[in-house]
Order: structure tokens, then sequence, then C-alpha cells
């Protein structure tokens, strides 16, 4: 079989229109104050989406992309969303974007895997297209987890934000685009961060309301988080057979700005190779690396040529890279 090369074609965002400060969340009672969520984690302000369900949000970014690539709906293959708040148990936010968007001769399907969602979604779609599957691939990180906040939560209050970003997986010139995948998990760690939902690992008698809200070991995580961005982007960077000092810019999800420099200073790379908005738009989960990613190019960021790398790492515990030189 002649595999084809495939990358990242168009990239796209929709965020709601709520800006929650810092100080609108104090104002709300709870307990915490500007200061500290700054120092902490780097954010300022966040989006809650208002009615719209996390499909809404996909759905937009989604419509978004494709205008970019002057591609009719009908012309997708194939939808994977990746997500940790979808609009349903089942069936999946997937299906229900290919029908806002009007995909109406795609595949879809939901990839959840938390803040390396995006990271696992793109690594397997990119395989349809690259064997000729499927020509063209619509890849889509969406969440609105302020739907689930709980007052006696911070996590939830300050962390956490609403999003959705977008790509398009498509053949590209030879050369370019995917150079290697990375994805790890450890289920040692699954109870680090845990949203229990209505899993069938509780009983009936549970109070459900006391489940939908993230509960996290913000030191575990934190430990976590700077052994899986050196384990990630050395070990894709040997897979392409490429050198550090190769990779011109870094995308990573954005959970904590002060673990992005760390994870920066720790690989030996300068804060001018990698881009964050974090400050302003919050913790997006897997909707954080494409959106990010999104911005950094409208900014000229990144240009044709480069060596670009995506690094996510979240709850499971899971982390993975994906490593292409930008078409």
């Amino acid at each position: 079989m002649n595999y084809r090369d495939v990358g990242i074609t168009h990239t796209a965002s929709f965020l709601p229109k709520k800006i929650v400060t810092n100080q609108d969340i104090v104002d709300m009672g709870v307990d915490t104050n500007d200061t500290w969520i700054r120092e902490k984690l780097g954010i300022k302000e966040r989006r809650w989406a208002d009615k719209e369900a996390t499909s809404d949000l996909a759905a937009e970014a989604g419509k978004r992309v494709l205008e970019k690539a002057k591609l009719k709906p009908e012309k997708v293959d194939l939808i994977v969303i990746a997500t940790s708040t979808p609009d349903s148990v089942t069936p999946s936010t997937s299906c229900y974007v290919q029908e806002k968007i009007g995909a109406v001769n795609a595949g879809a399907f939901d990839v959840l895997n938390a803040c390396s969602g995006f990271n696992y979604g793109v690594a397997t779609a990119s395989k349809f297209v690259a064997d000729n599957s499927y020509d063209n691939v619509l890849v889509v990180g969406a969440e609105i987890p302020s739907r689930f906040r709980v007052e006696s939560e911070r996590t939830n209050y300050t962390i956490f934000s609403d999003g959705a970003g977008a790509v398009l997986l498509q053949e590209v010139e030879k050369g370019f685009g995917l150079k290697a995948n990375y994805l790890r998990a450890d289920g040692r760690g699954a109870n680090k961060l845990v949203v229990k939902g209505f899993g069938t690992a509780h009983s009936r008698e549970e109070n459900a309301h006391l489940y939908i809200f993230a509960k996290m070991d913000g030191r575990a995580i934190w430990d976590f988080a700077l052994k899986a961005i050196p384990d990630a982007v050395n070990n894709c960077l040997k897979k392409a057979n490429m050198k550090k000092d190769e990779l011109d810019f870094i995308i990573f999800h954005q959970a904590n700005l002060n673990i992005i420099k760390e994870g920066m200073k720790i690989l030996g790379l300068p804060m001018e190779k990698t881009f964050t908005n974090i400050e302003k738009y919050g913790n997006t989960i897997a909707a954080s690396i494409p959106i990010a990613l999104n911005e950094a190019i409208e900014k000229g960021k990144i240009k044709q040529g480069d060596n670009v790398m995506l690094v996510g790492f979240g709850a499971g515990l899971s982390w993975g890279a994906n490593l292409l030189k930008w078409y």
C-alpha cells in the first residue's frame, strides 16, 4: 500500500462571548482571590458558554475551518470530536456535530481522553487519510466544563473554561505533514484527576450531582506534567529521527502557565518557541491545543516548513505528542 503524507491544512476556533474574570468568580462567593489565581495558574479570565451545548461550539469551529478551506460540508469524510463534556452519554457528540454542519456523507466518532484527547484524535484520524480511506477529516476539540461547576469545588471555577478548536486533515505535499505521533498512558494515576459522572463504577445510591465535577490532586498532576512533557517531546522527536534543536515551535495543552514555563525550562528551550493563551481563555481541556494552535498561526508564530509539535497531558493519566512539518 502506498501511504500518503497527511497534515493539518486549516485551523479555526470558536469561543463563547461571555468573559468571566477572576474578580467575577470572587464575587460569586468562591473561596479564592485574583492574586492567587494569577500567580498559581496564570489565568486572568476565561469563557463560559450560555445555553450552548458542546456540539454547538464544535459545529461553529468546524464551520469556520471548512469556510477557510472552501470545502463543502458534504465533502467531509469523517468527524472526530475530542471532548470530556459531551452533549449526552449517547449518542456521540460527533453525531450531533455532523448534523449541525451538514456533513451528510461523514462518519463520526468521539475520543474521550481528557486533555490529551486532541493528540489522540489527530493521531487516529491521520491514519484514515494516510491509507487513502478518506480525503477530508475534521478533528475538533470542544468542551463546556463550566456547565458542571459546584461552588464548593474551587478548581471547577478557576481553572476550566469553555471553547472549541478545529483542524482539517488532508493529503499534503511530499515531505510535509505528520512526522510522528507518540501516545502514552499510566492508569495507575487514574484517581489523580477524575470526573465520576454517571459511570458504572459508582452505585445508583450515590448522590449524582456531587459526581459531575472534577476532583484533582493538584500536586500529583503538577509532578506528572513535568515528567510527561519531556517524555512526549523527546520520544516523539526520536520517532521522527530528529533532534531537539530542529524543533521550531511547540503548542502545549494550556493547563497552567507555570507548568508550560517550567516544561520549557526542563526542555532547555526558550519561551519564544511556544505560545500561551491560558491567560485569557483558561484551561479548555481537549480544546486548548487547537485553540492555541489557531491563534499562534493567526499571529504569524508558525510558518510553512516549521517543525511544530503539539503536546498534551492530563487525566488518565494520559499524554502524547504529534510532530508536523507545517504545510
